[in-house]
C-alpha cells in the first residue's frame, strides 16, 4: 500500500474518531444543560414573584429547547402580569399541548379566537384539554354545533359537562347521566334556568357564550343584569361604561337592593360619572321612608 494512500485512510479514520468524540462531547453537554435546567426549576418551584421568574428564566437559558422548563417559565411569567412575554415563550413549543393549551388560553383572554384555534390545530387529537379548549374557541365565536362536534365522544369529565352546557345553550336537552357528582349538580342547576345556565358558561370562562343566553331572555331580571355587568368587567379590556348600565337597569327593578346601589355608585365613582351618581340619588330620594 503506497504511503499516499495510507495517509488518507489515516485522515479518515481520524475525522470518524474526531466526529464521535464531538459528538459524545455534544451529547454530554445537552444531557448536563438538561440536569441544570432541571435543578434551577426546583429552586424556583419554592420561591415566588419575581425570584421565582429569575430562576425559571435561568433555567430557560441553560435548556432553552426544554418544553418543560419553557412551560414553567410562561406560568411563572403569567403570575407576574406579563401575558405577552408568556406568549412569546410559549410559541416557541408548537408541537408540546401543554404549552400549546396554555397559549390557546391566553390567545382566548385576549379574544382572539382564530389564533387560539391556529395555537391548538398543530396537537389537535393529543388530549382531552385540546379538544375542550377547541371547542371555547369554536362556542365563543358561535360556532355551538362546531363545537359540540369536537367534544363528541369524549369521556373526560370537563369535556362532556361542556358539550352539555352547549347542548342547553342551543336549545336542546342533556341527553347524558354525569359520572361526576359536582358536574352532575352544575348541569341540574343549568337545566333550570336560562340565568343558572349562562352563570354555569360564566364560571367556566365563556363569556360571550354566557352572554348571548343572557341577551336571548325576554324580560332580564336583577341577577340577568348583575351577570351581565360581571360580564362586561371580566373582558380583558373591562366594559366599565357597559357594566354601569347594567347594574341600573338591574337597580330599576329592585331600588331598595343595597348592594346594587353601592356597586353602581362604586363604578359610576371611578367612571367619574356625576350624572349617574346623581340619578342614583335621586332614585333613593323617592323610596318611602320608614
Amino acid at each position: 500500500m503506497s504511503s499516499k494512500r495510507k495517509f488518507w485512510i489515516l485522515v479518515a479514520v481520524v475525522t470518524v474518531l474526531a466526529g464521535l468524540l464531538l459528538a459524545a462531547s455534544w451529547t454530554t453537554i445537552v444531557r448536563e444543560r438538561h440536569h441544570l435546567a432541571g435543578w434551577l426549576v426546583e429552586q424556583g418551584s419554592g420561591q415566588t414573584g419575581a425570584t421565582q421568574l429569575a430562576w425559571y428564566d435561568l433555567a430557560h437559558t441553560a435548556s432553552p429547547g426544554d418544553p418543560a422548563v419553557g412551560l414553567s417559565l410562561s406560568q411563572a411569567q403569567i403570575l407576574h402580569n406579563s401575558p405577552g412575554s408568556a406568549e412569546a415563550t410559549l410559541k416557541a413549543y408548537p408541537d408540546y399541548w401543554p404549552a400549546a393549551v396554555l397559549r390557546a388560553q391566553l390567545l382566548l383572554h385576549r379574544q382572539d379566537y382564530v389564533g387560539a384555534q391556529q395555537a391548538l390545530r398543530a396537537v389537535s387529537g393529543r388530549s382531552a384539554q385540546v379538544a375542550y379548549w377547541q371547542a371555547v374557541a369554536l362556542a365563543e365565536q358561535g360556532s355551538l354545533a362546531q363545537a359540540q362536534t369536537v367534544l363528541a365522544g369524549s369521556t373526560a369529565t370537563d369535556n362532556v359537562l361542556l358539550e352539555q352546557l352547549l347542548r342547553l345553550a342551543v336549545g336542546d336537552k342533556v341527553d347524558v347521566v354525569m359520572s361526576s357528582s359536582e358536574a352532575s349538580k352544575t348541569l341540574m342547576t343549568a337545566e333550570q334556568s336560562n340565568t343558572a345556565l349562562a352563570l354555569a358558561l360564566y364560571r367556566l370562562g365563556l363569556l360571550n357564550t354566557s352572554e348571548r343566553v343572557l341577551v336571548a331572555i325576554t324580560s332580564p331580571s336583577v341577577p340577568d343584569w348583575q351577570l351581565r355587568a360581571a360580564i362586561a368587567l371580566a373582558q380583558s379590556a373591562p366594559n366599565r361604561s357597559l357594566a354601569e348600565q347594567d347594574y341600573w337597569q338591574a337597580l330599576l327593578l329592585e331600588p331598595t337592593n343595597i348592594s346594587l346601589r353601592s356597586e353602581l355608585l362604586t363604578l359610576a365613582t371611578a367612571l367619574k360619572d356625576q350624572s349617574m351618581i346623581n340619578q342614583v340619588n335621586a332614585l333613593v330620594a323617592q323610596l318611602p321612608t320608614r
